[in-house]
């Protein structure tokens, strides 16, 4: 989970003892601990150490716990070094650029252009993200590359570890779900980036087996046409695409074409994510058509 940011207005001390590069404890001037915010587990607030003898030098801190005077920091934040502080340099809750990029990141939505390959999305946003956590529940639109994924995919946030993306049941990505140039908004729940919708208005593809079309309502058209033998037998076929739900269509329908009984066919037994049959009474070319998830 992200860590929440804590604030207090015109907070600021002294240090009562001078602190190493390495020390994690601090203790500020006595009863001034007050003034500051009191973080319980998963918040914190920023302090920033500023020498008293030239107000040139500083470090930005995190602090995680607050006991009367006395605060526990974690180092080297923000991209500034731990020094060697003294006894009066000044110690203040301050607004930094990380903080911002941060509060920004929870409360906003991004948008970014992939530039990575067909099952391995980059993106790069802007602010950046400090970290995975900090996209967690954040909307992200992302336009895919040229090339559409070919099964599984990952997405990786600039330079931050790739994680798997997944539609909204868990499953991972299947063949030409994310299409090239569609745009798809996914959103990281601290594991994986769950896409939710695909938005490509007459985004098709086809196989061998028929043409298949993913809807801006995130559902899986297929359809085609094969021809039956009269043989009062079920026939088997596959889907172009296994429905990546793995349940049955949720709509499935036939039409008789080049038959003098456009009625003389039937659904066989068999209808599930991956393959479906057909049975014809006499010779014909059957049209069909399946709509999933």
């Amino acid at each position: 989970m992200s860590q929440t940011i804590l604030f207090a207005n015109n907070a600021s001390t002294t240090l009562a003892g001078p602190l190493s590069t390495s020390a994690t404890t601090i203790n500020v001037a006595a009863g001034t601990g007050a003034e500051f915010p009191n973080p319980s587990a998963g918040q914190y607030f920023c302090l920033t150490f500023t020498d008293a003898a030239t107000g040139l030098l500083n470090e930005i801190t995190h602090v995680t716990v607050v006991s009367g005077d006395q605060m526990t920091v974690v180092r080297n934040q923000e991209n500034t070094t731990p020094l060697t502080w003294l006894a009066g340099d000044y110690a203040a809750n301050l607004l930094t650029a990380g903080t911002l990029a941060a509060v920004f990141t929870q409360s906003s939505s991004y948008y970014a252009a992939d530039t990575g390959t067909a099952n391995a999305m980059v993106v790069t946003l802007s602010p950046a993200p400090p970290n995975l956590s900090a996209l967690i529940g954040v909307p992200l639109y992302i336009t895919k590359s040229a090339a559409a994924n070919t099964g599984a995919v990952t997405l990786a946030a600039n330079g931050l570890a790739a994680e798997a993306v997944i539609t909204s049941d868990g499953a991972a990505l299947v063949n030409d779900q994310w299409p090239a140039g569609a745009v798809g908004l996914v959103i990281f729940n601290g594991a994986a980036f769950s896409l939710l919708t695909v938005t490509n208005p007459g985004q098709t593809g086809s196989n061998a087996n028929g043409t298949w079309f993913w809807n801006d309502a995130g559902f899986l058209e297929q359809f085609g046409s094969h021809t039956l033998l009269a043989n009062n037998t079920p026939q088997n076929f596959s889907f172009p695409i296994p429905f990546p739900s793995g349940n049955p269509p949720l709509a499935f329908s036939t039409s008789a074409m080049s038959t003098t009984n456009p009625t003389n066919h039937a659904l066989g037994p068999t209808l599930n994510a991956t393959t479906f049959s057909l049975t014809s009474y006499e010779a014909s070319d059957v049209f069909w058509r399946a709509i999933g998830q």
